[in-house]
Parts: structure tokens; C-alpha cells; sequence
């Protein structure tokens, strides 16, 4: 995906699952260096295809945090005090969240991986 910076403003194409909203607002943040997260203005100029406009208001300290920033969760929601995942999550759940918000298949595997979300033996 290529993204657009002027300053602290940033700009992107993406695409939209059949009917969303023609105008929302949304969080974006970066899965690589340097971690940034911003508010966006989502708005739809033709069916499943938008363009995000939104400005950047922090970064992340860690790969980590962003992933988990990335897919709507808390580190201190979704971590037990050894680091290990919350056993009242379920991965199912989560692996469905992360291919719904996942530009691509790379993207997909790229938060899977690093959340450790293939192995079924345990729960989120």
C-alpha cells in the first residue's frame, strides 16, 4: 500500500467489505517501523474502495504493541502477567478479526505469525 505524508497528515487507498458506511472514522496504525497511530477519515468513492485521510498522533514503543493495537486489543486486556495470551480469548475469534482487517494475504500472515495465532491447542 502506499501511503501519502504531508507533515503529520497522511493519505491511503484501501478497500471496504460490502456495505460500509460511505463516510466513518477509524483508527490507523503501522505494523512496521516507526509504529505510528493516527485518527482517520474514512470516505467511500466507489463501491469497496475508499480513501483514509487522517493525521498521525503517537507511536508505539513496540512491534508488539501495534499488532495488538492493530487488531483492537489491549496489551494488559490480552496478556497474562508472563506474556502469555488471555484464556478467555478464543483464536478463532481473533484470527477472523485479523484477516477482516488485513490489507492482504502477507498482512494476514504477518500479524497470525507474530500474535503465534496458529496453534489451536490453547484459547486467546
Amino acid at each position: 500500500m502506499i501511503v501519502y505524508q504531508i507533515g503529520p497528515f497522511f493519505a491511503h487507498g484501501i478497500r471496504l467489505a460490502p456495505g460500509s458506511p460511505f463516510v466513518h472514522t477509524s483508527v490507523t496504525t503501522e505494523a512496521k517501523e516507526p509504529f505510528r497511530y493516527g485518527r482517520s477519515l474514512i470516505v467511500q468513492y466507489w463501491p469497496g474502495r475508499a480513501v483514509v485521510l487522517g493525521r498521525w498522533e503517537g507511536r508505539f514503543d513496540d512491534e508488539e504493541t501495534a499488532l495488538l493495537a492493530g487488531v483492537h486489543g489491549r496489551p494488559d486486556e490480552v496478556l497474562d502477567e508472563e506474556g502469555r495470551l488471555q484464556e478467555r480469548f478464543k483464536r478463532q475469534k481473533v484470527r477472523q478479526r485479523v484477516a477482516a482487517g488485513a490489507h492482504d494475504l502477507d498482512d494476514e500472515w504477518q500479524l497470525v505469525n507474530a500474535l503465534d495465532l496458529m496453534d489451536d491447542g490453547g484459547s486467546l
